[in-house]
């Protein structure tokens, strides 16, 4: 029997990127650790990219973007499980996915 597919979704906390200070992306980062999955990571909030400036989406718009990072994964028929930091846990907790 086939191994099943694993992916991770990465919940970044406020006011950041999905890649910022090293937690979830880059040379020490979780996802370069968890090589054996394929890792979800996203961004929240909109970065301008001449200047890094970072505006924050309302709690509602996070939501519905985890939704559909979740819905994405579950399409794939694979084990899915969800590494949210600070407040990037409330998006997790206020939708609170089934099957993850």
């Amino acid at each position: 029997m086939k191994n099943k597919k694993h992916i991770i979704i990465f919940s970044h906390g406020f006011g950041t990127k999905k890649d910022d200070r090293g937690l979830f992306a880059g040379e020490n980062g979780i996802s370069e650790v968890l090589k054996d999955t394929e890792n979800v990571l996203f961004n929240y909030n909109k970065v301008n990219k001449e200047n890094g400036v970072i505006t924050i989406s309302p709690l509602s718009k996070q939501i519905k973007i985890l939704e559909e990072k979740i819905n994405e994964a579950k399409s794939k028929d694979a084990t899915i499980d969800i590494i949210a930091h600070s407040q990037g846990c409330l998006p997790v907790a206020i939708l609170s996915p089934s099957g993850i």
